[in-house]
């Protein structure tokens, strides 16, 4: 009887442990996305000396878009977050698939500004974007179980898991940019990054990277 209740014990250490680990590494994004074919984000570019602001402006409950959502300060190497919208609002914004594919042509038809601070920002927001959010469910086990070929995704106490996964590196691989997954799917493909499909693969990642 007191082997049992050990046992148990255990589990649920073992459990509640693996769980504080996921909830460290999976950043929380139950935002409500926005269906919206608003196409009217603005953007402006200001140079002073050494230093560049991109505002970016986004429209509100009322479909005016005059306000400043926030504004990115680049100076030399350094990057600034100046003017954050408030929470709410930010929710919104991260929502809206519309915004966020604006965000991304816009840095990325930068790439070769004839500036080079404009196109340096460009770059670092980008590469700042790029495998972010959500998609560190995959890449961690991308790099500790994939790319290392475990013998861990050879079992059978995972193969559901481990067919869910290959689901995943599917759809990723088949975005027209993988590195932007979680930024631009559609919200019905989502469920793809959904740590719960492969739980325990992940959280063997984890225990491998740390």
């Amino acid at each position: 009887m007191l082997n049992h209740d050990s046992t148990k014990k255990r589990k649920i250490r073992n459990q509640e442990e693996s769980n504080a680990l996921i909830q460290r590494n999976v950043p929380s994004s139950n935002l409500n996305l926005l269906t919206t074919n608003k196409r009217n984000t603005q953007f402006e570019i200001n140079m002073m000396g050494n230093m560049i602001n991109c505002n970016f402006y986004i429209p509100d409950a009322t479909d005016d878009n005059t306000g400043l959502a926030f504004r990115v300060a680049y100076l030399h190497i350094m990057l600034f977050i100046i003017k954050m919208m408030q929470e709410d609002a930010i929710r919104t914004m991260l929502g809206n698939l519309d915004l966020r594919t604006s965000v991304i042509n816009f840095l990325m038809k930068n790439f070769d500004n004839s500036d080079s601070q404009i196109c340096s920002l460009c770059h670092y927001l980008s590469f700042t974007l790029s495998w972010s959010g959500d998609m560190r469910v995959f890449t961690v086990m991308n790099k500790w179980l994939l790319k290392t070929k475990s013998p861990v995704l050879s079992g059978s106490r995972v193969k559901f898991e481990v067919d869910n996964l290959e689901e995943t590196i599917k759809a990723i691989a088949t975005h027209t940019y993988p590195q932007y997954f979680s930024h631009l799917c559609v919200a019905s493909q989502l469920f793809h990054l959904d740590v719960s499909r492969f739980l325990n693969l992940f959280v063997v990642a984890l225990v491998l990277e740390q």
